[in-house]
């Protein structure tokens, strides 16, 4: 073999060897870009269900804070409502000063607060309005009562021993609160009964 043969025969080996690692090299780069695509598809695909879960958290803690103001916006309205009523029974109530069987209401108011006061010397506090009123209905009972006015007092009286260490509140106005107290609940389902239903 001459040498020409020689170095022949060593650049096809050489070139086939290229030609070999070559190959390989293009089908590792397949692979490699191949698996590199796989994990960039399943990346994208986790962040996509990163981002729809995170949307629909979002998208539900959205809906729960706008049904939260809601409930919060109808409760303050059916609390105005509920303040309206109970300010125009205030106003029937005292309205009730005017109606002639005004003293056999304050009579009885009378009757009930010296009940609930052992003492024989009192002070009665009422509206200007009902002083003449309550010094006379009082000169029924056996008490030393010292009728005094109260502006604050829009119907009814308020009744101290004359030491004070025992009041009676037995207003008007305290009876509406009493009752409406009592009664709240029952108002409220009679006013919103159609929208509960």
């Amino acid at each position: 073999m001459a040498l020409e043969d020689i170095l022949k025969a060593l650049e096809e080996e050489g070139e086939n060897e290229c030609c070999r690692i070559k190959e390989e090299a293009e089908a590792k780069a397949k692979t490699i870009i191949e698996e590199a695509k796989k994990k960039a598809k399943a990346f994208k695909e986790k962040e996509v269900e990163k981002a729809r879960v995170r949307a629909s958290s979002d998208g539900a803690r959205l809906i729960n804070a706008a049904r939260l103001r809601a409930k919060r916006e109808i409760v303050h309205a059916k609390e105005r409502i509920l303040q309206r009523v109970k300010e125009e029974a205030k106003r029937k109530l005292i309205s009730q000063r005017e109606d002639k069987n005004y003293s056999e209401v304050l009579a009885k108011m009378i009757a009930e607060s010296l009940d609930g006061i052992a003492s024989d010397n009192v002070i009665v506090r009422v509206n200007v309005k009902d002083k003449d009123l309550a010094e006379k209905l009082l000169r029924d009972y056996q008490v030393k009562a010292k009728v005094e006015t109260d502006k604050s007092i829009l119907g009814g009286l308020v009744v101290q021993s004359e030491d004070e260490k025992v009041t009676v509140t037995n207003t008007l106005e305290s009876r509406l609160e009493r009752a409406y107290e009592l009664l709240k609940s029952e108002v409220i389902d009679l006013i919103f009964k159609e929208s509960n239903a």
